[in-house]
């Protein structure tokens, strides 16, 4: 058996002696001591962050004071953010996006980027002879299994634009874990998870496109140096970064007031728009957090989009589809006040809105409308990047214009409501939503109809300049990689009353053809479970779309292939995961829908927070060829009788099963039918591999790429 090839980048650099630096590049050119700075009396100011508890941030909060100084919260009580225990380890970390996720890891001494997979940074971290110092703090996870463990605070998911301005049909048809731009439907920013060993240290910056960003401490500990948004700040930040002397000079020795911060494991901390940071590592930490555009600091991520102009900073780090983003939140100003839509299949509103009541927007809102429309307006033709669902930009500007025309006298008093002016959906409250999930995951909610992507209408690329017509965008928009429509299953399979310990290997609801539902209906306790992808590969998410045979992974059926022979079994806890240790959240979707939490029991699935990292294969499982189990004993098919067994028996179970045709077989069984070609094995799953046979016939290499 050979462990799987890396195969994602062929030039890509590894966490190998080939780019270990050389002796006069270890310890970097730095021209000052961070040891110092941590001493320094100098960055020990106060009032420059404001310590609260999470009750007290709500969006009344933002519309009366605005989102301007660094949030600390000593413990996450009322945020409502979600996030694993303090159990959680790498090891789970890799065990939830991959083993083969390529990272971007950093070099503390030389601040620049090298990869590594997550294997290979998983070695490091624990290595405890370490010769570089290298830190992780740009892995989004979003559509990945450790997306279910962690949730962001109410208040970001109540403001973030990708969330409530952000069309709804792109971000459910992003399939892809990786932040590939190319694949990417959507800003994919929201969840990132911070890896970092003892006495790293990441020099001065602002986050990209003047993202807001929340950090939860979950182990370890961080110093922050915090330096506001000023306009005098950010011209000497932008000559410092020009200069090409970061190395030589601390920056916050260069300006007035920089303050330094202390966090510690369960502190959350909130940055504003803007403020230029630098953090430090006293311990190894795990760190998880997210990056947000809101309506409360407009005018201040449009300054720091053109900071990062001036600085030339690589599209590759900075906001994806920022430009688009601005449209869509014209679009949603205007959709929400006037009831005018401005997005291809939308309808109006108008006759809604009349004779409700007058919406008072803040300040914040009112000058950055403005600000958007001078700076889409000043961006050259090429860059303007009008969304392909924005039907016509001219009139979206006109509407725009009125709407800030109406609001000229808003009373600040009368903003504060406590409630945002744009929704996620304006028809349904959150619970309706998440009810609507769990009923999809029932089976109950109907087939989903996928958009299909529309020819734009006339006018759609139009220029806000009179005489000027080239408006296309810049890079790929999200719409092009829209696929073309697909029916979605409507046999979803329910895990039987009583087997709460069987989980599905990828945490979801599986759409099932036809023969394998028949199977399940004819043997409940054997069920067809679909693995995960080797590598970690997108997990698809609760609106997950089959082409007809999702479980197949472009080859023929398994029951077809196996021809009746040996059942397929569902898997079983290992009990000794993270999340099988813990107790069931009582807020997510599953939770909801349970009795216990007052819901109806209609899906019947685990927690979110409890799907196991490592499901097994369960000791009643038997080789498909010699009808033998895991050590060679003939099978018992009472599972208390077989696990005793087993408990007898020495090592694991021999057993594997492809994730691609789903037998399950001994390794040498399978040898037998392709004697010429080895299984590839998945790390990422307890007995699981890509069978020789399918490597043989190619159907593994359709399985990733499907």
């Amino acid at each position: 058996i050979q462990h799987h090839q890396q195969r994602e980048r062929k030039q890509r650099k590894l966490y190998s002696d080939e780019w270990a630096l050389g002796d006069d590049d270890y310890e970097g050119a730095r021209g000052f001591s961070v040891a110092e700075k941590l001493e320094s009396a100098r960055f020990a100011q106060s009032g420059m962050v404001r310590e609260m508890k999470g009750t007290d941030l709500t969006v009344g909060f933002l519309q009366q004071y605005g989102f301007n100084i660094p949030l600390l919260f000593k413990e996450k009580t009322g945020l409502g953010l979600q996030v694993p225990s303090a159990n959680f380890t790498i090891n789970d970390v890799r065990m939830c996006v991959g083993s083969r996720r390529v990272l971007d890891v950093m070099d503390v001494n030389t601040q620049k980027n090298v990869e590594m997979t997550m294997k290979e940074w998983e070695r490091y971290y624990e290595d405890t002879n370490k010769k570089k110092l290298l830190n992780v703090i740009s892995l989004e996870f979003s559509h990945t299994k450790l997306e279910n463990y962690v949730q962001s605070p109410n208040i970001v998911r109540q403001i973030d634009w990708v969330d409530v301005v952000w069309p709804k049909q792109l971000k459910e048809s992003q399939v892809e874990g990786t932040n590939v731009l190319n694949e990417m439907m959507y800003p994919k920013v929201q969840k990132y998870c911070l890896m970092s060993v003892k006495n790293c240290y990441t020099d001065f910056h602002v986050d990209f496109g003047g993202t807001s960003v929340w950090y939860h401490i979950l182990k370890g500990s961080k110093v922050f140096w915090l330096i506001p948004p000023t306009e005098k700040n950010l011209q000497l930040y932008e000559k410092w970064v020009l200069s090409g002397k970061q190395s030589d000079v601390f920056f916050g020795d260069t300006v007035e007031k920089c303050a330094r911060v202390y966090l510690t494991a369960g502190n959350t901390f909130f940055i504003p728009t803007g403020w230029i940071h630098a953090v430090y590592t006293p311990t190894d930490s795990l760190v998880f957090g997210g990056n947000f555009l809101h309506s409360f600091g407009i005018v201040k991520q449009l300054k720091i989009a053109q900071v990062e102009d001036n600085t030339k900073v690589p599209q590759k780090f900075r906001y994806p589809f920022f430009t688009e983003m601005l449209w869509y939140v014209l679009a949603k100003y205007v959709y929400t006040l006037l009831g005018h839509s401005h997005l291809e299949g939308e309808p109006g509103r108008e006759t809604e809105l009349a004779g409700k009541p007058h919406v008072h927007l803040t300040h914040y809102e009112l000058f950055g409308l403005k600000e958007i429309v001078m700076y889409l307006y000043d961006l050259p033709p090429q860059k303007k990047n009008v969304p392909d669902l924005i039907k016509d930009p001219v009139a979206l500007i006109k509407d725009v214009r009125t709407l800030v025309e109406r609001h000229c006298k808003d009373n600040p008093e009368q903003a504060i409501t406590g409630v945002p002016v744009l929704h996620p959906d304006l028809n349904k409250s959150n619970n309706s939503y998440l009810r609507e999930r769990y009923e999809y995951y029932a089976g109950e909610s109907g087939t989903k109809t996928p958009l299909s992507h529309e020819e734009e209408g006339e006018g759609s690329q139009a220029s806000l300049e009179e005489n000027t017509q080239d408006m296309m965008p810049s890079h790929p928009q999200p719409t092009e990689r829209l696929a073309p429509p697909m029916e979605s299953s409507s046999t979803i399979q329910q895990v039987p009353v009583g087997q709460e310990d069987h989980v599905n290997t990828n945490g979801t609801v599986m759409a099932a053809p036809p023969s394998q539902q028949q199977q399940h209906d004819d043997d409940r306790n054997f069920v067809s479970p679909q693995p995960t992808r080797p590598g970690g590969g997108a997990i698809r998410g609760p609106y997950k779309k089959s082409s007809g045979n999702a479980s197949s992974g472009g080859g023929r059926s398994s029951a077809e292939k196996r021809d009746g022979n040996g059942p397929r079994r569902r898997r079983t806890r290992c009990k000794n995961c993270e999340a099988c240790q813990r107790s069931d959240c009582g807020e997510c979707s599953f939770c909801l829908d349970m009795v216990k939490f007052g819901g109806p029991g209609r899906a019947k699935q685990t927690c979110m927070m409890r799907q196991c990292l490592q499901p097994m294969l369960p000791v009643t499982a038997q080789c498909i060829h010699c009808h033998l189990d895991g050590w060679r004993q003939a099978p018992i098919t009472a599972p208390a009788q077989a696990k005793l067994q087993a408990q007898m028996q020495e090592g694991p179970s021999s057993l594997m099963e492809c994730s691609v045709c789903y037998e399950i077989t001994h390794p040498d069984c399978a040898q037998r039918l392709a004697p010429e070609i080895n299984g590839i094995v998945n790390e990422d799953l307890p007995n699981s591999w890509e069978c020789p046979s399918c490597c043989k016939s190619g159907k593994n290499t359709d399985y990733r790429v499907s």
